[in-house]
């Protein structure tokens, strides 16, 4: 068998592969839980604004204290509602040699 393009070869568009369908179906059971999508992304929300955690000891004391905001979340937040930003790529060769761009769609 040769490498390179070959016609009808890949995965087809739309088609989901197996593990990012796991992930899915995951995320999905996890919402459900939470009060669907709507629910998560408020959950989410409080992390954003930080929150007040209150947590009881082995000894029974309790402690409540600040979690400050999470900027993971906030990242979530926004890569959820904009989509991820476009990643800077840099690209060198040897010298003497040339790289060659071009779109493909």
């Amino acid at each position: 068998m040769k490498g390179g393009k070959r016609k009808g070869a890949g995965r087809k568009p739309g088609v989901v592969g197996e593990a990012k369908q796991l992930l899915q179906d995951a995320l999905d059971r996890v919402a459900k839980k939470h009060g669907g999508y709507d629910g998560l992304i408020e959950r989410l929300w409080e992390l954003v604004e930080g929150v007040e955690v209150q947590k009881v000891l082995k000894d029974g004391e309790t402690r409540i204290y600040s979690q400050p905001p999470d900027s993971f979340a906030a990242k979530t937040i926004l890569e959820f509602r904009f989509g991820k930003a476009p990643q800077t790529l840099e690209h060198t060769a040897p010298e003497g040699f040339d790289i060659t761009i071009r779109s493909v769609k």
